[in-house]
């Protein structure tokens, strides 16, 4: 998951991020899509 961590401190606002758990991978997915889809 550090990986992805990582890939998120990219492409998000770190704020973000931090504030997110990506404990669950369902979750984690689902937010990183729906974040993909907000213009």
């Amino acid at each position: 998951m550090d990986k992805l961590a990582t890939v998120g401190d990219k492409l998000f606002p770190s704020i973000e991020v931090k504030h997110f758990s990506f404990a669950d991978k369902d979750d984690a997915i689902a937010w990183v899509s729906e974040t993909l889809a907000t213009p």
